[in-house]
């Protein structure tokens, strides 16, 4: 019988050396399991906000198509405009040097 003091999670205690070994890995071992569990759902909520940013972050391709169609009609529209004004201009030099 020998007396071992306190250490880490271990309370002291009094027992055999192969008793106080025992009592040490058995609770390393459940440390380890707690701290892997603890890992795993750690895992689990950085896996769940990511796929939350992701919807959040994502690009959807048919409201960017119906964005670019948008554009485009507006860019054809003032390509007109100015088409117009050029005309309308053109008309007006000419009718001014006569």
């Amino acid at each position: 019988m020998r007396s071992f003091g306190a250490a880490g999670v271990l309370s002291a205690q009094t027992g055999s050396l192969a008793t106080y070994a025992a009592r040490l890995g058995g609770e390393a071992g459940r440390l380890a399991t707690d701290a892997e569990r603890q890992a795993t759902g750690a895992a689990a909520v950085a896996t769940a906000a990511a796929d939350r940013r992701g919807e959040k972050e994502s690009v959807s391709i048919d409201d960017e198509l119906m964005k670019m169609t948008t554009y485009q009609n507006a860019y054809a529209a003032a390509a007109r405009v100015i088409q117009a004004a050029t005309e309308m201009l053109d008309v007006l030099m000419t009718i001014g040097y006569r």
